[in-house]
C-alpha cells in the first residue's frame, strides 16, 4: 500500500479518540448497561469480588470477570458511567488489533489486514457493544485471541501460544461459560480439516489444559464447594434452560439473527451477493474462505435454535464477516470495487443528511446545534473522499470505514446525552434528587427494577414488589435475611404495614416508573407525599405531607 494509506497504529489511535471522547457524557441505561455497571459498583463499594450482588440479592447469572473488570475501572476513575464502560473501549481496540492480526495469519497481506480491521471497527454491532456494558465485548476479545493463538501455535508449533489459546479460552469461560467453544471449536476444527497438519501431542498440551481448568472454572469450583446446590444452578438454570426455556424473557423468533445479522453489519454484509455472484467458482477452492463462511453460519444455526436471543450474542464471529468483506473487496475487478464503494458512500451519506434534516423537524428528541455543525463537516469529508483523485479505491475504503466508526461514536454520543430519558436513562431525575439533597433519605422504587438509579446515585435503593416479574429475584443462595430490607413484597400486608411506617419516619423518597393504570397500592403511598416531579416515564414523589 501507498504511504497514503492508514497504518494499524494511526487507525487505533484515531478509534481511541472516537471511543473515549464522549463515553461518559451520559450515564447508565436502564438495560444490561445499568445492571452490569450497578452489580461493579456493589461489587467495589462491599469488597467481596466473588458472590456478586444486585441491588444487595446475589445474582449468579453471570461469572464475575467483567464486574471484577469494571470495579478495577472504578478504583483507578472513580464510580462513573466513563469509568464503567472504559474497559470496553479498550476490548474494541483490542479486538481491531486483533482482527488484523488474524487476516495476516489467514492471508498474509498486509493491505488485507488493515482493510479488515478498518472494517470491523465499522460493523454497527461493534460499535453498539462499546456503548452497552455486557458480557458479550469481553468475551468476542478472548475468542478472538484464542483463535489467533491457536492459528500461531498450528503453524509455528510453539508452546507459549499453546498457553496462550488456553489461557484465553479460560478467560471467555470465566467471563460467560461455555459459550466461549462455539466459534472457536468450529473455527479451529474447519480450519484443521480444510488444512491438515500433524501436530504431535506433549507435555504443553496437558499443562495447557491445566491452565485452562484453572482459570476458566476455579470460580465455578469455589461456590460450588460453599454450597452444592450451585451445581445444578449452573448445569440447569444458566446453561441448559436459558438455551432451551424462555426462562429469562428473552424468546425471539428462529429468525431473529438470521434478519438482524445482515442489518448490524450493514453496509459490508450487504455487497456479498454482488461479489459472490462474480467470485462464486473461486470460492469454493479457496479453504481459507470457505472455514470463515461455515464458523459464521453453524454458530448463527445454533444461536436460532436457542430460546434466550440478544444480537449481542453473535458478536464473536463478527471479526469473520469483516475478514470475508475485505477478501471479496480485494479480489473483485476495479469495475465492482467501484461500484461498491459508491454503494458505500451513498450509504454512509445517509447518517449526516438525516442528523441535518432532523434538525429543521419538530419531534420528541433533542438535536443540539453542536451535532448539526458536526453533521454538516461529515457530509463533507465523505464528499471529498468521494472525489478525491489521490487516493486509490482500497485507501477510499479504508478512510471511510474509520471516519464513520468516529462519526457514529460521537454522534450518538452527544445525541444520547442531550436525550437521557429518551434513551431509558435516569440521570436528569438523580441530579434533580441530589439537586434538591434528596439523595440523603431512603430512595424506594415502586414495583420496578432500576439499577441505574442506584448506580447514579452511589446508593442502595428499596425495590417494592408488587407483580414485576423483574422483582422476582432468586433468594436461594442468601445466607441470611438482610435482603428482605431492599425488597418489600407490598402485597404481604406485615411488609406494607411495615413500608408505610418506614416512610413517615424517614422521609423517603419515591420513584415510579412506566405506570399508567389506576393501582391502588400506589394511590395509598402517593397520599404521603405533597410534591411531585415528572421526568419522561419517571415520576419523583417527595416532600411529606
Amino acid at each position: 500500500m501507498k504511504n497514503k494509506s492508514l497504518n494499524l497504529n494511526i487507525i487505533l489511535l484515531i478509534l481511541a479518540f472516537g471511543l473515549l471522547i464522549n463515553v461518559g457524557s451520559y450515564g447508565v441505561v436502564e438495560t444490561s448497561d445499568a445492571r452490569y455497571a450497578e452489580i461493579a459498583r456493589e461489587m467495589f463499594k462491599d469488597g467481596d469480588w466473588i458472590h456478586p450482588n444486585l441491588l444487595n440479592i446475589h445474582h449468579y447469572h453471570k461469572p464475575p470477570f467483567t464486574y471484577q473488570i469494571t470495579a478495577v475501572a472504578y478504583s483507578i476513575f472513580g464510580i462513573n458511567s466513563f469509568a464503567a464502560r472504559f474497559f470496553l473501549q479498550l476490548s474494541v481496540l483490542f479486538q481491531v488489533w486483533l482482527v488484523y492480526q488474524i487476516a495476516l495469519l489467514l492471508f498474509r497481506k498486509k493491505e488485507m489486514a488493515i482493510l479488515s480491521a478498518a472494517i470491523y471497527a465499522s460493523l454497527p454491532l461493534v460499535l453498539i457493544s462499546s456503548r452497552n456494558l455486557t458480557t458479550d465485548s469481553f468475551l468476542t476479545s478472548f475468542v478472538l485471541l484464542a483463535i489467533y493463538a491457536w492459528l500461531k501455535y498450528y503453524r509455528e508449533e510453539k508452546s507459549f501460544y499453546l498457553y496462550l489459546f488456553a489461557l484465553s479460552l479460560g478467560f471467555g469461560f470465566y467471563t460467560k461459560g461455555p459459550v466461549v467453544f462455539i466459534v472457536v471449536f468450529i473455527f479451529s476444527l474447519l480450519y484443521s480439516y480444510f488444512n491438515p497438519k500433524k501436530n504431535k501431542w506433549n507435555k504443553h498440551h496437558f499443562f495447557a489444559f491445566l491452565l485452562f481448568l484453572v482459570t476458566g472454572l476455579w470460580w465455578y469450583l469455589f461456590l460450588a464447594y460453599e454450597n452444592s446446590d450451585f451445581i445444578d444452578y449452573f448445569l440447569g438454570k444458566q446453561t441448559l434452560e436459558r438455551f432451551a426455556k424462555n426462562s429469562f424473557h428473552r424468546a425471539m423468533p428462529w429468525w431473529y439473527f438470521i434478519v438482524l445479522a445482515p442489518i448490524t453489519t450493514a453496509p459490508w454484509a450487504l455487497l456479498w451477493p454482488y461479489f459472490i455472484k462474480e467470485q462464486h467458482n473461486e470460492l469454493k477452492k479457496n479453504k481459507i474462505v470457505l472455514s470463515l463462511f461455515l464458523a459464521i453460519l453453524i454458530p448463527i444455526f445454533f444461536f436460532s435454535l436457542s430460546t434466550s436471543k440478544r444480537i449481542l450474542y453473535i458478536l464473536p464471529f463478527y471479526g469473520f464477516i469483516a475478514l470475508l468483506t475485505a477478501y471479496f473487496i480485494l479480489n473483485s475487478s476495479p469495475k465492482k470495487q467501484k461500484t461498491a464503494f459508491n454503494f458505500i458512500s451513498i450509504f454512509y451519506l445517509f447518517f449526516p443528511l438525516s442528523m441535518i434534516i432532523a434538525f429543521f423537524l419538530e419531534a420528541e428528541f433533542i438535536l443540539p446545534v453542536a451535532l448539526f455543525i458536526f453533521s454538516i463537516l461529515y457530509l463533507f469529508v465523505i464528499l471529498y473522499i468521494w472525489n478525491n483523485k489521490r487516493m486509490n479505491l482500497i485507501q477510499k475504503f479504508i478512510y471511510n470505514a474509520v471516519l464513520f466508526s468516529v462519526f457514529i461514536l460521537i454522534a450518538s454520543g452527544k445525541f444520547m446525552s442531550e436525550n437521557a430519558l429518551l434513551i431509558n436513562s435516569p440521570k436528569p431525575l438523580t441530579e434533580f434528587i441530589k439537586e434538591k439533597k434528596l439523595d440523603t433519605k431512603t430512595i424506594y422504587i415502586y414495583n420496578s427494577r432500576q439499577p441505574s438509579i442506584s448506580f447514579e446515585l452511589n446508593k442502595p435503593v428499596i425495590s417494592l414488589y408488587k407483580n414485576s416479574n423483574d422483582l422476582n429475584r432468586e433468594t436461594q443462595f442468601e445466607n441470611n435475611l438482610t435482603w428482605k430490607n431492599y425488597l418489600i413484597n407490598v402485597n404481604n400486608p406485615d411488609e406494607w404495614n411495615s413500608l408505610q411506617k418506614k416512610i413517615q419516619e424517614n422521609q423517603g423518597v419515591l420513584i415510579t416508573f412506566k405506570v399508567k393504570e389506576k393501582d391502588t397500592i400506589l394511590s395509598k403511598l402517593m397520599k404521603y407525599y405533597q410534591d411531585k416531579k415528572v421526568f419522561g416515564k419517571y415520576t419523583v414523589f417527595y416532600g411529606l405531607k
